[in-house]
């Protein structure tokens, strides 16, 4: 059995779960991405990478959340630009319309989750 630890302020999940769509996306965007062992607000590495960002990021107490539009793989960080983020989340939202459009059922708890993720967007 293989065992994971994850660092906070990454959703794990969403990574696993989408994966190969941000492999493919970072190929198609050509993506310059930022190693993460050496990306925290405090880092010089962070700082100029942050200066060489498309955009500029945007920190909160650091804790792993990076508060502006990324994507991890193969432990780097991969700053977007809005309109790429916008693309890459427009298809990852297809994806899940398609799913809950295929579903023959969906369970109360499940249905209470997709409640609560939807309730955020107003």
């Amino acid at each position: 059995m293989k065992y994971l630890i994850w660092d906070r302020g990454k959703p794990a999940e969403f990574w696993f779960q989408h994966a190969r769509a941000v492999r493919e996306f970072i190929a198609k965007e050509q993506l310059a991405g930022y190693p993460e062992r050496e990306f925290g607000p405090f880092r010089p590495q962070a700082l100029e990478a942050a200066e060489e960002a498309p955009t500029p990021l945007l920190w909160r107490d650091w804790c792993g959340g990076l508060m502006h539009p990324h994507l991890h793989a193969k432990d780097m960080i991969y700053p977007l630009e809005m309109d790429q983020w916008k693309r890459f989340r427009e298809a990852r939202v297809e994806e899940i319309r398609g799913k809950l459009d295929n579903a023959s059922s969906v369970s109360f708890p499940s249905l209470l989750d997709i409640s609560a993720a939807v309730a955020r967007f107003g």
